[in-house]
């Protein structure tokens, strides 16, 4: 049986900097069937920060920012 790695929902931040449409955001998390996830952080000092299960939320929680909104996107 084929593992399927289609993408179910996407979680993203955004602040008064962002421009979704152009794709710059805080940071984004892709979950995939199988509850599986890729969590990407832009703004990590050597480019893009690749990481896995519970980054989201760990990002969520080292910010002591309030200027920025949460988004859900289900697919």
């Amino acid at each position: 049986m084929q593992e399927s790695y289609r993408v179910t929902a996407i979680r993203w931040v955004t602040d008064e900097g962002s421009d979704p449409v152009r794709g710059v955001v805080k940071c984004i998390e892709f979950i995939f069937e199988g509850a599986q996830s890729l969590f990407v952080d832009p703004e990590w000092y050597f480019g893009l920060h690749l990481s896995g299960a519970g980054a989201y939320e760990k990002w969520i929680l080292d910010r002591d920012e309030t200027n920025w909104q949460e988004h859900l996107s289900k697919l």
